[in-house]
């Protein structure tokens, strides 16, 4: 795969360097970082900012609306996490944030391993796609997913429409 750098990924999207650097910020996007310090972006990168344009300008969800559905992932079950590892996880009980962008409060393997290279990370676009969140009960109890845990509803506030970004 071919890497690009932030202004080359910027100016094939026809976004500016800021915007893309304002979707690292908010944890929509986990560029790869050279040996010189500067921001690397590849193919999957453009998919991914892709989409992420797509939501804001046809969707028109914010990038607070963007963040709380990549914080529906079940981080958890792709992980294969225990009760006791969900117990802890900040991303399993009240995250409106995606995992990734929550690591530093996290244990375990989710503290050590690149969030880059995270099944979660590399399928989010899939799950946006084919499972959004308003379905994930049904999904879930359809594929045989549920737990038999208690888990309390997330107390997470809709996010708001309508303020997506300008070029």
């Amino acid at each position: 795969m071919q890497q690009k750098s932030i202004g080359e990924i910027s100016g094939e999207l026809d976004i500016s360097v800021e915007t893309t650097r304002l979707y690292e910020r908010e944890g929509l996007l986990i560029p790869q970082y050279g040996p010189d310090g500067r921001r690397y972006f590849d193919d999957k990168d453009v998919v991914h900012i892709r989409l992420i344009r797509r939501l804001i300008k046809d969707e028109k969800l914010s990038i607070a609306g963007i963040r709380w559905l990549y914080s529906m992932i079940p981080c958890w079950e792709v992980h294969g996490c225990s009760h006791e590892e969900r117990s802890m996880c900040p991303a399993y009980w009240e995250s409106r944030r995606p995992c990734w962008a929550i690591k530093e409060q996290t244990s375990g393997s989710c503290l050590t391993d690149p969030c880059r290279n995270c099944n979660v990370y590399r399928f989010a676009d899939h799950f946006i796609l084919h499972k959004h969140p308003m379905h994930l009960h049904a999904c879930h109890a359809t594929q045989g997913i549920a737990t038999t845990e208690s888990r309390p509803p997330r107390q997470i506030k809709s996010p708001k429409i309508g303020s997506g970004h300008a070029k």
